[in-house]
């Protein structure tokens, strides 16, 4: 999980199967207190859609679907469709928003004060997000993306690092 300064409190976490999303639902519960929580969803299509969203299921209370900026994405019908299963009944608001720019900017929109936007579902619409947030600038020094690299390489083979660094940073 990346904490990204930028419109507010926005986490980036690939969660693109349901363990990883339970592990980023149970994350987001032990570390943060957000009024509200947006999800930016988008996925791949071999992937288990309802079960990342499920995993999600108990810490969001706004749902945007998107479409991940691939080749290999699952359809925005088929990503909605589960996201409106798991969340009928809820009273939990699910959209549909076909490119994720667009998306991200509805989850601005939608989030206030006290509020998190959390993008998730697939790594690559994580690190689209992320482009977004964090444009690189074409001559960035490679010491600093080399820093970025073992970073997170640091988040993804100690979680418990990354958690602690987020709680330091908020």
């Amino acid at each position: 999980m990346e904490y990204i300064g930028a419109s507010g409190c926005v986490l980036l976490d690939g969660a693109h199967n349901p363990h990883g999303a339970r592990a980023a639902a149970a994350a987001l519960a032990e570390a943060f207190d957000f009024r509200d929580l947006v999800l930016v969803a988008g996925c791949l299509d071999d992937k288990d859609v309802t079960g990342i969203l499920e995993g999600l299921h108990d810490v969001v209370s706004h749902v945007i679907v998107t479409t991940s900026p691939s080749p290999r994405a699952a359809p925005l019908d088929r990503i909605a469709a589960a996201a409106e299963t798991v969340w009928h009944g809820s009273g939990v608001a699910v959209e549909a928003i076909p490119e994720l720019p667009q998306a991200l900017e509805a989850a601005e929109a939608v989030a206030g004060e006290g509020d998190g936007i959390l993008v998730a579902g697939s790594l690559i619409t994580v690190g689209a997000a992320r482009d977004r947030y964090l444009p690189v600038d074409e001559d960035e020094d490679a010491l600093v993306a080399a820093t970025d690299l073992l970073r997170l390489a640091l988040c993804v083979a100690f979680p418990a690092l990354s958690l602690w660094l987020v709680r330091l940073l908020t």
